[in-house]
């Protein structure tokens, strides 16, 4: 099946995959649900406890028990466009946002000791390096950081433009 997705060039092809967003209350039960789901499925997180989950997941979350309230239903366009509109928490925005400039300012000394690892960084200080980003990211959060209060990038030059296909020109 070839679904033309309404952008020039863009096509689909495949079954077509309606998307849920679904609220979950209950911390114990986030907990199930992603453990759950991301095993199988692709989960979209969004603030205040709200979850974008393909339709398939529903009945996973009810064969586990998880309680979720149902807010909406829509096609792929719908995940793109509640993620696009979700705001990411005030206070964690400025100390990303300086992460990622003291990442940008080290990156040549970190190329030149470090290519290939990850580092961490919250706000301005450097907290911590490792060969994957998942141990990094369980060092973090085994110090208490929650998501969004640190940034974990892979030590590797960065692109500023990426060109997909024949030669530009």
């Amino acid at each position: 099946m070839l679904i033309d997705s309404g952008k020039p060039g863009a096509y689909w092809k495949g079954p077509i995959v309606r998307m849920v967003k679904i609220h979950i209350p209950e911390r114990s039960d986030r907990a199930k649900a992603l453990a759950t789901i991301t095993l199988r499925e692709r989960v979209v997180c969004l603030p205040d406890n709200l979850f974008i989950v393909p339709e398939a997941a529903l009945e996973v979350l009810r064969s586990v028990g998880v309680a979720y309230q149902e807010l909406g239903r829509g096609g792929m366009n719908y995940a793109e466009e509640a993620l696009r509109n979700s705001k990411p928490a005030q206070s964690t925005v400025p100390l990303v946002e300086q992460a990622l400039a003291a990442f940008r300012r080290d990156l040549p000394e970190l190329l030149g000791q470090r290519a290939g690892q990850w580092v961490a960084y919250q706000g301005d200080n450097q907290i911590g390096f490792a060969p994957t980003k998942t141990e990094l990211y369980q060092e973090c959060l085994g110090r208490g950081l929650k998501r969004g209060e640190f940034l974990v990038r892979s030590i590797e030059p960065e692109l500023e433009e990426w060109v997909i296909g024949p030669g530009t020109g």
